[in-house]
């Protein structure tokens, strides 16, 4: 991954509008929100995405399951913005790296 150093001088990005994208309801079922949600990665299972730096993504269930394999994708209202998260996911503002600690795997985060 390569470091760069921030020419803001430390002041945070306008936020970028987004425009046209739906808000989906939370009435709607785990399954029915995780198929439209992978809809925007082309698959109705999973997909792998390659994102901006090169790292391949796997997109999946996973992401909405809790430890117990229980839906949490309407955990915390966070429903109505799936769509965004997926823009989020192919077009980042910024990707954190942060090593992994005692050998395990790194993390990424992807911030817009």
């Amino acid at each position: 991954m390569r470091e760069t150093e921030p020419s803001s001088g430390g002041k945070m990005p306008k936020p970028r509008c987004i425009s046209g994208v739906e808000r989906l309801s939370p009435s709607l079922s785990e399954p029915a929100l995780f198929e439209r949600f992978m809809r925007e990665f082309g698959d109705e299972e999973s997909a792998v995405v390659t994102d901006m730096v090169g790292h391949e993504l796997i997109i999946d269930a996973s992401l909405f399951l809790d430890l117990k394999g229980r839906w949490k994708i309407q955990k915390g209202e966070r429903a109505k913005w799936l769509l965004f998260t997926a823009i989020n996911i192919q077009r980042p503002d910024e990707i954190w790296l942060e090593p992994g600690r005692r050998g395990g795997p790194d993390k990424r985060y992807y911030l817009s």
